[in-house]
């Protein structure tokens, strides 16, 4: 009898677009097994919202959760940050440990960071409500936000994409203005999480550009 290998669980939104090395959808960023659990009917657009999804799409997450969980696997993450929302609902379903959001290594880099500030990237800035902050006991007075929603190539990439590839290198260059931008205004910044799991593949360049 073959032995399963421990698996970490993600639970992906219904999108269409390519999932490149460093996304958390392409199971080449990881050097360890992972599942994916699509949740239907939850596209980037209906997620990407300041308002809390809907009680049939967190019914959907929680049930992906336990079926991931039945099925073996030891932790969860998700594809998306913006589902810090629905992250007590999600975790308190299951019995394995959930972190939906890289929003939620901000508690743990603030410590380590104190009395500057930590910078995040997002989406779209204008939907990351404060509900987003404070579901995961964060102040948002003591963030920075900047958002992609004005890159084009994000843009078209993420919630236009019928699967073509991206613009790789705009993407990247659009990303890495939008974060100098945030520094400029905010120089107090030391730290940038990136609330969406697709500007991962970037994040290297970023880090080097930035001398973060």
């Amino acid at each position: 009898m073959i032995q399963q290998l421990p698996f970490i669980g993600i639970l992906m939104l219904d999108t269409v677009f390519q999932r490149i090395p460093g996304d958390v959808g392409n199971p080449a960023t990881f050097n360890y097994p992972v599942r994916y659990k699509i949740i239907k009917a939850a596209t980037a657009a209906r997620i990407v919202n300041h308002e809390r999804p809907g009680r049939a799409l967190v019914n959907g997450f929680v049930e992906g959760a336990r079926q991931l969980e039945a099925e073996g696997a030891i932790g969860l993450i998700s594809s998306c940050g913006f589902l810090s929302l629905i992250q007590d609902e999600v975790a308190n379903a299951v019995s394995i440990p959930a972190i939906l959001s890289s929003l939620s290594l901000i508690p743990i880099l603030q410590p380590s960071n104190r009395y500057k500030s930590v910078g995040v990237i997002t989406a779209d800035e204008t939907q990351l409500s404060p509900q987003a902050f404070t579901s995961l006991n964060i102040e948002p007075g003591s963030i920075c936000v900047a958002g992609m929603q004005s890159s084009k190539a994000f843009t078209q990439f993420i919630f236009e994409s019928s699967g073509r590839d991206p613009d790789k290198n705009r993407l990247c260059k659009d990303l890495v203005n939008t974060a100098e931008k945030l520094l400029n205004a905010n120089p107090s910044i030391t730290i940038l999480v990136l609330e969406c799991t697709n500007l991962q593949p970037y994040a290297a360049t970023l880090k080097k550009e930035l001398k973060l």
